[in-house]
């Protein structure tokens, strides 16, 4: 059978929160199938196999601390994963899509995971009248040992040129426990990859620093870091690679403004912003008006209206001047004065789409 696997992904870092939410996966639209035999999408938490699921059945995971948990599908061939958010207080919904067009046994399967408003996942689960399948942190899949869902199925994100050194900055819960990174986009060049890896990790605050593995001229960024604090109401935007499965390699743009100078739970790491994000974004670079570098996406409550986080510059620059050498900062910010237009069209080469395995 061949087999085309559609994959969306958000990656979301809660580091150090003390209270924790509920995940609740199950089947929200099958296509193309008259009937899915029993129990033939196979669940992964964390990259353990908890087994089968039906179309009647919902699987509930429940954790006592906020946390990003890793959830792969598997239908046959087809295979999707994704990090989802355990919040405080939160019932966090996860609709499994299956698609499947062709004749027999001769067509193409699609599995997409999809987040979905607490308000339709709960209408959906009423009028089927869902039989829920409860785990909590005594199964193993909360344990500290992971295992990859899939090496074939790879982890899209979002990457960016932070110092002419060819230091890369991106989200550590989208390369954690990576095989291998690679990066498009390096000079612009969306048709070769280049393979990065790990230098440098702050978990806490979901910064890892990458290098690539050959020596390749990245140039010179056109912005500077700025790490004086914005200030809530400040024009923003942000650039980045989501939902790249659906929406294609286009760089793509998001405007908004500084909503709050701390995120969730007066979290002092990060903004809070009103610009959206969607799959893939984690890594996306925050810019002010002027172009100035102010932060990294990180994280978002999907069950809120445009309630989105950047870890700030501070800590970026804290984690680079930890490496060993010399990796010298711009300190000309060659997009000031330009409009927005203009400011993209430069940004384009520095920054990156990004695929972990």
């Amino acid at each position: 059978m061949r087999i085309v696997i559609l994959v969306t992904l958000l990656l979301l870092g809660f580091a150090g929160y003390s209270n924790g939410g509920r995940i609740i996966i199950f089947h929200y639209k099958v296509s193309g199938i008259m009937k899915m035999q029993d129990e033939s999408t196979k669940i992964f938490i964390n990259g353990v196999q908890i087994g089968g699921i039906n179309q009647d059945e919902a699987l509930q995971f429940s954790s006592s601390q906020s946390r990003s948990i890793k959830v792969g599908i598997d239908y046959f061939d087809a295979r999707s994963q994704m990090f989802v958010p355990a919040v405080s207080g939160t019932d966090t919904y996860v609709g499994i899509n299956v698609q499947y067009s062709g004749v027999g046994i001769v067509g193409t399967v699609g599995v997409r995971l999809t987040l979905l408003t607490p308000e339709v996942a709960k209408a959906f689960l009423q009028t089927k009248g869902f039989k829920i399948k409860k785990y909590d942190e005594s199964h193993p899949v909360f344990s500290d040992t992971e295992k990859e869902i899939s090496p074939s199925s790879p982890v899209p994100a979002t990457a960016f040129l932070l110092c002419s050194s060819g230091i890369v900055a991106t989200s550590y819960l989208a390369v954690e426990g990576a095989k291998k990174i690679v990066l498009y986009g390096i000079n612009g060049n969306m048709k070769e990859f280049h393979e990065a890896q790990l230098l440098a990790k702050d978990e806490k605050a979901d910064i890892a620093l990458l290098k690539l593995k050959h020596n390749v001229a990245m140039g010179f960024a056109p912005y500077i870091l700025n790490s004086k604090p914005a200030d809530t109401g400040e024009d923003i935007f942000i650039l980045g690679y989501p939902m790249s499965d659906v929406m294609g390699l286009e760089l793509k743009l998001s405007t908004g403004v500084i909503s709050s100078k701390s995120g969730y739970l007066n979290e002092a790491a990060v903004y809070q912003i009103s610009a959206p994000v969607q799959m893939g974004n984690a890594g996306s670079p925050l810019f002010d008006k002027s172009g100035n570098l102010l932060g990294m996406v990180t994280a978002t409550i999907p069950s809120a209206q445009n309630v989105n986080y950047a870890v700030k510059t501070s800590y970026l620059e804290n984690l680079l001047y930890s490496i060993d050498g010399l990796h010298p900062l711009n300190t000309q910010n060659r997009l000031s004065g330009k409009p927005l237009t203009e400011q993209v069209k430069e940004l384009n080469n520095y920054i990156y789409y990004m695929e972990v395995f």
